[in-house]
């Protein structure tokens, strides 16, 4: 799902039809598979998170446990999901796939996803919306992504710790570094730049937070091949991070606003 959310916003950028009709005819193969873990009451997935996140991140007590995986439904993942199914839905009206009544069916399916997680993920008494259902944390990367999507229907509190800096996840568990999260894990940089971003805060606010790191690289290819704070040499999210980092708050916003869908 995640490919086919990048893969989607690379052709409606380049305007590649033909890359998008592809984009298409894969998510409808992968839409079978995901439908075997939907629960149709609440119109939400189980799983991993979507950007399977380490153990390290979860609750100690699951104790490395894959079933919690496929017992709980994760942010993230139903964040990608609704998205997921509104690609689907509006491109296969593009390419003239859909009677009415498919039309429909697809139509209100997505906005049950959409209501559900409003419904059953927020945390009123916390003004964000949980890791996964009924958990008590609030993790950056969905609630992040239901604000750019514009699928929130609540406000969101994006916490930040005492050194300005969007957790990735908080409350923190005991098997992270509660006392020095971020100098531990410098690769959550591109989560961190992307909640900077969709909040509007300024640039130079975050290259402050990374100077360091950003300084000690020549240029960008070599940050992204070299740098651990990207999680790992070559990884998308840093050139993602980077991109969001460089680009224009206001573009950057404005080519994320799809609840209205508009290519």
């Amino acid at each position: 799902m995640v490919w086919v959310l990048g893969a989607f916003e690379l052709g409606k950028y380049t305007r590649d039809e033909a890359f998008l009709e592809y984009v298409l005819q894969v998510a409808l193969k992968m839409e079978q598979e995901w439908k075997q873990v939907l629960n149709y009451s609440d119109a939400l997935i189980v799983g991993a998170p979507s950007f399977l996140d380490a153990w390290s991140l979860m609750p100690h007590w699951w104790n490395q446990d894959k079933s919690q995986l496929i017992k709980h439904k994760f942010l993230s993942t139903n964040v990608i999901w609704a998205r997921f199914q509104q690609i689907v839905l509006y491109e296969g009206q593009r390419e003239g796939l859909w009677t009415q009544d498919a039309w429909d069916f697809r139509y209100n399916n997505f906005q049950e996803t959409v209501q559900s997680i409003n419904d059953k993920i927020y945390l009123p008494e916390k003004g964000y919306y949980a890791y996964y259902q009924a958990s008590d944390r609030y993790e950056s990367l969905g609630n992040v992504l239901l604000e750019m999507y514009g699928y929130n229907h609540h406000p969101i509190h994006h916490p930040k710790t005492e050194s300005g800096y969007y957790p990735a996840l908080y409350p923190m568990y005991e098997l992270n570094q509660e006392n020095d999260w971020y100098s531990g894990r410098n690769q959550f940089i591109w989560v961190d730049m992307l909640a900077s971003k969709v909040q509007n805060e300024q640039n130079r606010n975050v290259c402050n937070r990374y100077f360091d790191h950003i300084n000690n690289y020549q240029d960008i290819k070599e940050m992204i091949d070299g740098s651990q704070m990207l999680g790992g040499a070559r990884q998308l999210w840093g050139a993602m991070a980077l991109w969001s980092y460089f680009s224009d708050r206001d573009s950057f916003k404005k080519s994320s606003e799809t609840f209205v869908y508009n290519r």
